[in-house]
């Protein structure tokens, strides 16, 4: 459980750096939320509202009309899929039409101003507005979107419509154009009809002959009947000998003869024993006309058990005497396959004598006059033809009927009403997503401008690039303090002051292992907040019981008297060109421990006074023994002094303003103070705020602790 607790502690910090940057940069964030809004109620406010009608169809069986019966010839309508309705509600020709109906209807029923809209509408744009959808099983509904929700109403009404006239008329065109086929077919068929007519009259006149010859006639007969029964012979010789060969199969299972018990004067066993032997009989029979396996055979095996069975119980209650007795069933099935045999024979006989009469009435008509067979040749045709005209007479009275029907296959299920409400702009919604998309863009935004940023806003980034720990982040003071104020200041409780006092303590830890003494506190540039660090640092030291000496080394931009209310005409100047000795130049502060030297006066050379033997004597001083001394530079990139300074002192602080000291600076100061051979100690981060550094997130834990 507490590793889970260190779990969710540790997932939280690591989402307060995006938090803090998304606090400090929220005006960015705020306008790009603000002008998505914006710009979207500029287009819910402009935009025009669209009202949207729905019509339904309904596809249906198509209608059956036939009054004669279906030949196999004649076309069945099909039903129209469901899909394919849909695409037609938006085809060109039904667009169109549904045009000229919607004017046609506005012209009573509609304003001068909808009559002349709905004229502008071009099919082209009028298609786009169109949206079909398909119900299963058999709905397309069709929603038309307008400005006007009249002309919603009434062109999606004229699309049904017209989308259900179109269909019937396809329908009737179908029909139509079968009517006229099966017409030119059956006027064709009549002239074949009225050749083979004149063709058989001539021939019979020429024959002298007026109905058919009997003769042909019924030796055609015989030779359909002949080959009838020759098919039949055929088949009865294959079924006999497929049932010898399943027989003989059964006979290769059954012993001639069975050793039986025999029942002395028992007429029980006797009378089972007489059904047992009908049975047998009977399963030799019925194997005769079906397989093992069929319901019949079956039944009759299971009355077989059943009689053994009795025969067994009967023959346990009676005195038994074993010998050997001819088996019924072989027997039964031997004189089957005899039979069998014999009707193999038989139809075999029956099948060549068949074979040899088929031969004989074939040559004999074969032998009929050449002209008497065209006659029949002539008849067959004119039959053949009789039966085709019927077949297109049929067809041709369901075309009629066809074409002549008023109902399609798809009706108008639901005529659309006149809507009331706009379907579009959608404001709730365009609201929602110009919320969620200002919000995307200005998070990314404030990311990408975080980013780009080049100034140092991290402890982390302020580590990386000076190569030395971050010992204090000091947040934000507006106004920096000054006189007695700066002493009240380093008194309270404030998040600033405690920063100071923790970088104190961290100056000690280093100092455990390499004494500190000398301390020098520059910065990359100005206003970084140095002299007020290198104040606030000597009080905290005071503060402590530590006796300090704070020295003003900017000669050219002093500030340490400014926040202690200090004489600035003397200092370290006067002591270094020896005008003044240390002793005379020190100034007393309300805390004992606490001297202040000042800068003094602005001397022409301050590098040249800082580089000589005089400032070495001065830090090596007897009256400085036992002293804390911090020192306050310029900024290491513009003049040579604190370069000058470093490599005299025990430790070098560096001051970075967060969100204000660029990067680049800062890394070509650590390059400054590593030629110059300088100990550098550690950063201060400085001026840490919501709007300046990501840091800030770690003093919130001050404000949270400090504020009782």
């Amino acid at each position: 459980m507490a590793e889970e607790r260190v779990t969710e502690r540790e997932e939280q910090l690591s989402l307060q750096p995006y938090i803090a940057v998304l606090v400090r940069r929220w005006p960015v964030l705020a306008a790009i939320v603000g002008a998505s809004l914006l710009i979207a109620g500029a287009y819910v406010r402009t935009a025009q509202p669209i009202y949207e009608a729905t019509s339904m169809v309904r596809v249906v069986a198509p209608p059956s009309l036939t009054l004669l019966p279906v030949l196999p010839q004649s076309k069945t309508p099909e039903t129209i899929e469901v899909s394919t309705v849909a695409q037609l509600a938006v085809a060109y020709l039904t667009i169109k039409d549904a045009l000229s109906r919607a004017s046609e209807q506005a012209r009573n029923n509609a304003s001068p101003q909808v009559r002349e809209q709905l004229r502008a509408i071009p099919a082209e744009e009028f298609s786009k507005s169109i949206v079909t959808k398909t119900q299963d099983p058999d709905i397309v509904r069709i929603s038309v979107r307008h400005p006007s929700p009249d002309i919603a109403y009434l062109l999606a009404n004229s699309v049904a419509e017209a989308l259900v006239h179109r269909l019937d008329e396809e329908a009737r065109a179908e029909a139509r154009a079968e009517r006229i086929y099966i017409q030119g077919q059956i006027q064709s068929l009549q002239k074949q009809m009225n050749s083979v007519d004149e063709r058989l009259a001539h021939l019979r006149k020429k024959l002298k002959v007026v109905n058919l010859d009997e003769e042909a006639k019924d030796l055609a007969e015989t030779i359909r009947q002949l080959r009838l029964d020759l098919q039949t012979q055929i088949a009865l010789e294959e079924a006999a000998r497929n049932a010898g060969t399943s027989l003989r199969s059964w006979a290769g299972r059954e012993a001639p003869l069975l050793s039986v018990d025999v029942v002395t004067q028992d007429p029980v066993y006797e009378e089972l024993k007489k059904r047992l032997a009908v049975l047998e009989v009977e399963k030799t029979s019925l194997l005769g006309r079906y397989q093992p396996n069929h319901p019949e055979v079956q039944k009759i095996e299971e009355s077989i058990e059943a009689t053994k069975k009795a025969m067994d119980s009967q023959r346990s209650r009676t005195g038994l005497a074993r010998q050997l007795a001819p088996n019924p069933f072989y027997g039964s099935i031997r004189e089957q396959l005899a039979q069998l045999q014999r009707q193999e024979r038989e139809a075999q006989a029956r099948k060549e004598a068949l074979k040899r009469l088929l031969d004989e009435t074939e040559q004999r008509l074969s032998a009929l006059p050449e002209m008497q067979r065209s006659l029949q040749d002539l008849i067959r045709r004119q039959m053949v033809l009789e039966q085709t005209y019927t077949n297109l007479l049929n067809r041709l009275y369901d075309a009629q009927i066809r074409e002549a029907a008023k109902r399609g296959s798809v009706i108008v299920a639901d005529r659309a009403y006149k809507p009331t409400i706009p379907v579009a702009p959608r404001k709730s919604l365009i609201v929602v997503v110009a919320i969620a998309l200002g919000l995307l863009i200005g998070t990314s935004s404030v990311f990408l401008m975080e980013a780009m940023s080049v100034s140092v806003d991290t402890p982390e980034e302020a580590r990386q690039i000076i190569g030395a720990p971050v010992l204090a982040i000091v947040p934000f003071v507006k106004p920096s303090p000054t006189g007695t104020d700066i002493l009240d200041f380093m008194t309270s409780r404030r998040a600033a002051a405690e920063s100071i006092r923790n970088l104190r303590t961290n100056i000690r830890f280093l100092s455990a292992r390499n004494p500190v003494r000398t301390i020098l506190i520059t910065s990359s540039v100005a206003r970084e907040g140095k002299s007020f660090i290198a104040t606030c640092l000597a009080i905290a030291y005071a503060q402590a019981g530590q006796q300090v000496v704070l020295i003003d080394g900017d000669m050219r931009q002093p500030a340490v008297d400014r926040y202690l209310g200090l004489d600035r005409s003397v200092g370290l100047s006067s002591v270094l060109v020896g005008e003044l000795s240390l002793q005379e130049a020190l100034q007393t502060t309300p805390l004992a421990p606490l001297k202040v030297l000042a800068a003094g006066p602005t001397p022409p050379n301050p590098a040249e006074l800082l580089e000589s033997s005089a400032m070495v004597n001065l830090l090596k001083s007897t009256e400085l023994e036992g002293h804390t001394i911090i020192i306050d530079s310029p900024p290491l990139l513009l003049v040579a002094d604190p370069n000058v300074l470093a490599p005299l002192v025990d430790g070098v602080l560096v001051v970075v303003h967060a969100g204000h000291t660029v990067r680049e600076a800062l890394l070509r100061s650590r390059d400054q103070l590593t030629l110059s051979g300088a100990n550098l100690i550690g950063v201060v981060l400085n001026q840490v705020s919501p709007r300046t550094g990501r840091g800030y997130y770690y003093y919130r834990y001050y404000y949270y602790y400090y504020r009782y």
